[in-house]
């Protein structure tokens, strides 16, 4: 999702345009689906399985966030970017 975002972002960049971009997250939302390398992470905290995955999904969306506001900056956008992160009840 994020690296469709960057080719959003680098054709608007390109062409001088504005953009609008609107990202939804499946994560927190059954089912919950986590990478091995972040479930591990909050298997040595000692979460359950569906706990490591729960949490490791909202890592990875944080994770994605933080990406999409990096490339915000190194475009030199951010300034000028209205970000909104909202949420909805989840499952």
């Amino acid at each position: 999702l994020v690296d469709q975002f960057e080719n959003l972002l680098t054709r608007s960049i390109k062409a001088d345009r504005p953009f609008l971009a609107v990202l939804f997250f499946h994560g927190v939302h059954i089912p919950y689906i986590a990478t091995p390398q972040i479930r591990e992470k909050y298997a040595k905290l000692g979460f359950d399985e569906n706990e490591q995955d729960y949490w490791g999904s909202i890592s990875q969306i944080d994770a994605a966030i933080g990406r999409v506001r990096s490339l915000l900056r190194r475009f030199g956008v951010e300034s000028n970017t209205w970000v909104s992160i909202t949420s909805d009840n989840g499952p």
